[in-house]
C-alpha cells in the first residue's frame, strides 16, 4: 500500500562484540593491537572478516591497505560508485575536509570553495544516512538545550584512513615502493589515531556510559562540545561532554604513547572556561588508549580513567573513585 513497514539503518558492532573476532585466543593479543586493527575497520564486520588473526596488526594492516589486492585499497572508490555514482567527486571533497576533524557547516563550504547553501546541506544529510558523517549540536552544559550550533564529524575510521593515508600513496603503492614502510612511521600518526579513537569512543557511548555506571535515563546530553569566543566566554572544546542530573563528567578522548602529567594544565583550562551549572559536581573522566604514566596516576587528578580494553569488555561498569 506504499507504507513504509520497517527502516533498517545498520550501525557499527559495538566494540565488545568485534573483540569476538580474535577467536578462541583473543584474550592473548593485547588492547594495543587490537585498537590498531578496529582504527582502520571501525566495527564494521566486513572488514573484521578479512583479518588474519595469527598475523600483527601491521602485517593485517598492510596486507588489506596498501597492497593492490587488498580489500581495502580500492573499497573506497566501489562503495562511492555503488552509492553516490556520478555526484561521488562532491562527497568526496566533503569527506576530504573532515579528515582533519569536525568542521561545522560554513567552515566546509569554505574548504569547498562554495556559498553555503541547500545542495551541501543535502550532501551532507545523504552522507549522515549512508553513516559515514555524524552531525553533532552543542548541547549547554548549563541549561542542557540544544543550541544552534552543530559540527560534523568524519565518524567511519575506513574513510579517514583512506583518504589520509592510501589514496595519496597509491601510484608508490601500485610500483612496489611501500613495502618498507612502517605503519606507525606515516605522517601525523599520533593526531589521526587520536581522530580514530574518538570515534571508537563516540560510537559506542552506551557501553561508555554502563562502565562509568551512568544509567541511559539519567542522562540529559551527551556529545562533543564546544563554544566559540565571545566578548563574555573563552573558546572551550571537550572532547565528550556527559550532563546527568547531578554531574557533569567532562572526558578526555586521548591516544599517546605515553599519556602523563602534562595533561593537567589544559585541562584544568578547558574546565576554567566551562560555563555550567556550579550546583553539579564535576567528574574529570580519561578514556584513553596507550600507557598511563605512574605520575598522572599518582596525582589523582582524574576522577576515572578508563583504558580502551575496558571497552572491549562485556559491559562491567567502574566504580567513580569519589
Amino acid at each position: 500500500m506504499g507504507r513504509v513497514s520497517l527502516t533498517l539503518n545498520l550501525q557499527e558492532l559495538p566494540l565488545h562484540q568485534c573483540h569476538h573476532f580474535w577467536g578462541k585466543n583473543r584474550n592473548r593479543i593485547s588492547s594495543s593491537e587490537k585498537f590498531r586493527i578496529l582504527s582502520i575497520t571501525g566495527g564494521i564486520p566486513r572488514y573484521l572478516e578479512e583479518v588474519d588473526y595469527k598475523n600483527s596488526a601491521e602485517q593485517n594492516i598492510t596486507d588489506l591497505c596498501f597492497n593492490p589486492s587488498g580489500i581495502l585499497f580500492n573499497e573506497f572508490e566501489k562503495i562511492f560508485h555503488d552509492i553516490f555514482s556520478r555526484r561521488s567527486r562532491t562527497y568526496k571533497e566533503i569527506l576530504l575536509s573532515l579528515v582533519e576533524g569536525p568542521r561545522a557547516f560554513s567552515q566546509i563550504c569554505d574548504r569547498l570553495k562554495t556559498p553555503p547553501n541547500g545542495v551541501i546541506s543535502d550532501y551532507l544529510a545523504d552522507l549522515e544516512t549512508s553513516g559515514f558523517v555524524k552531525r553533532e549540536y552543542v548541547y549547554s552544559p548549563k541549561t542542557t538545550r540544544k543550541g544552534k550550533l552543530s559540527r560534523y564529524r568524519l565518524s567511519d575510521n575506513y574513510l579517514r584512513f583512506y583518504l589520509h593515508y592510501i589514496e595519496p600513496e597509491k601510484d608508490r603503492i601500485r610500483s612496489g615502493l611501500w613495502h618498507d614502510m612502517k605503519v606507525e612511521d606515516l605522517p601525523s600518526y599520533d593526531s589521526i589515531m587520536g581522530l580514530q579513537l574518538e570515534n571508537l569512543v563516540l560510537n559506542n557511548l552506551a557501553q561508555v556510559l554502563q562502565h562509568l555506571n551512568i544509567r541511559p535515563r539519567h542522562v540529559l546530553s551527551a556529545s562533543p562540545y564546544f563554544q566559540r569566543q565571545t566578548a563574555r566566554q573563552q573558546a572551550c572544546q571537550v572532547d565528550l561532554l556527559i550532563n546527568t542530573r547531578r554531574t557533569l563528567y567532562v572526558c578526555e578522548i586521548k591516544f599517546c604513547r605515553e599519556i602523563g602529567s602534562e595533561i593537567i594544565v589544559p585541562l584544568n583550562e578547558k574546565v576554567r572556561r566551562l560555563k555550567y551549572d556550579r550546583n553539579k559536581t564535576l567528574r574529570l573522566v580519561l578514556i584513553h588508549a596507550g600507557r598511563v604514566a605512574q605520575p598522572l596516576v599518582d596525582s589523582d587528578f582524574f576522577d576515572v580513567i578508563l583504558p580502551f580494553e575496558r571497552l572491549l569488555e562485556t559491559s562491567i561498569p567502574v566504580s567513580t573513585s569519589r
